[in-house]
Parts: C-alpha cells; sequence; structure tokens
C-alpha cells in the first residue's frame, strides 16, 4: 500500500468518524431576488433522535413563520419556506408580507447535548430577534439553566460582569436560561450568557449584551452530570 492510498484512507476514516458523530446538520436552499440570493435554513436531527426530534423542532420554530408547517418534517419545510417565498417574489408582495426568515447557529453538538441560537429576520427590515437553547436529547427537554448549580451565586457573577456594560439593566434567574457553550474543536473553554434588555426598544429589536465567564469561572457551576458529559 503506498503512501498516498494509505492518507486517503485515513482521511476518509476521519470524516466517516465525524458525520457519524454529528447530532444535527441545517438543510440550506436559496432563492434569488434581483441580483441577490436569500438563504433559507432548517435544522434535522440525526436519524438516532427520532424519538425527540418533532419534539425538539416545535420549541425551536418560530410559529409566526409557516405556522401551517408546524409539524411537519424539516425538508417539507424548508420546501414549503422556499415556495411561499418565491410567490411572494412573483406577486410582488414579499416587503409587504413580512417575510421572516430563520437563521441556526450551532454552538455545541456533542455527547447527546444540543446548543443552538436562531435569529430571525423579516425581509426590508432591520428589526431581529434571537433565542438560544440548549437541550439533552436523552428526553428532547430544554435545559436551560439546569446545566447550573447554585444559580443566586452565578447569577451574582454575570450580573458583576453585566454592569461593567450596562449600568441599571436588572436581571433575574431566566438570565441563565440564554447561554453559548464556548468550544474549540470540541474542547471547552467557557459559557457566553446572551442578555436581552427588554426594556429599551430599538428599530433592529432588542439589544443583546454577552458575558464571558471562562471555564476557569463556570467549572464549579456546572451540575456534576452536565460537567462530566462535557469533559470538563
Amino acid at each position: 500500500m503506498n503512501r498516498s492510498f494509505r492518507m486517503s484512507v485515513v482521511l476518509m476514516l476521519l470524516l466517516l468518524g465525524q458525520a457519524k458523530a454529528q447530532q444535527l446538520m441545517i438543510l440550506k436552499d436559496s432563492v434569488q431576488i434581483g441580483e441577490q440570493y436569500y438563504v433559507l435554513e432548517e435544522p434535522q436531527l440525526a436519524n438516532q433522535y427520532s424519538n425527540v426530534s418533532m419534539d425538539i423542532y416545535k420549541k425551536v420554530r418560530n410559529k409566526s413563520i409557516m405556522g401551517s408547517y408546524f409539524s411537519a418534517s424539516p425538508a417539507q419545510r424548508l420546501k414549503a419556506k422556499k415556495d411561499t417565498l418565491k410567490a411572494l417574489v412573483a406577486n410582488g408582495t414579499l416587503r409587504e408580507a413580512g417575510y421572516g426568515f430563520e437563521h441556526y447557529e450551532l454552538f455545541y453538538d456533542q455527547a447527546g447535548l444540543l446548543n443552538l441560537s436562531v435569529s430571525i429576520q423579516s425581509f426590508g427590515s432591520p428589526f431581529e430577534s434571537r433565542q438560544a437553547y440548549c437541550f439533552d436529547l436523552s428526553t428532547g427537554k430544554i435545559l436551560g439553566k439546569a446545566l447550573f448549580v447554585n444559580h443566586k451565586g452565578l447569577l451574582k457573577m454575570v450580573d458583576d460582569q453585566l454592569k461593567l456594560q450596562k449600568k441599571g439593566l436588572k436581571i433575574n434567574l431566566e438570565a441563565l436560561d440564554q447561554y453559548e457553550i464556548v468550544n474549540r474543536k470540541g474542547a471547552i473553554e467557557g459559557i457566553k450568557f446572551l442578555i436581552t434588555d427588554t426594556v429599551n426598544y430599538r428599530n433592529s429589536g432588542y439589544e443583546i449584551f454577552e458575558v464571558d465567564l471562562s471555564k476557569k469561572e463556570i467549572a464549579s457551576y456546572l451540575a456534576p452530570e452536565f460537567k462530566k458529559r462535557l469533559k470538563f
């Protein structure tokens, strides 16, 4: 076996291993409007999570977008998004229809844990909303603050850092439900909390402040069960 062939086999095995480990993929399509292409997205869980996938889809899908396809499969919902968008473009009613684009950002996708955010923006409008989720794929339930212990202590740490950015913005325990698991190639580097200022409305929506806690700072606040799964 020559060297180049061995390298090809190793690369193929690595790629297959990565594909096997992937819990979520984002299906994508696009529609051309004028000179620009607008991307449509839809999340799809691996077949092994079919028992909880629809429950998760219903939680991340916005009810005001394609509501009649709320229980569709990812491929069906993506097609419905595209067909609707093309119809609105064809009849010239896209702008007044307020068509919304969903964008999914994946933060963590390992060990039966799924952490992602969903952003929604209407065509022709600066308004954008963003919601983060962390799921336990063994149950299909949103973890939220259940990922952590000593909620009051953790909230104080987040609040102290938030005050350096935005004085006067008050938060409660619900702030611990919105976060990004920061990782690099599977190695956890910390937790980034996403704090939405729901008091001061702007044309582009509510401002989101980010509070970064390092791996060292967050370690003692992780629930033991998930600390093990995250390999802290």
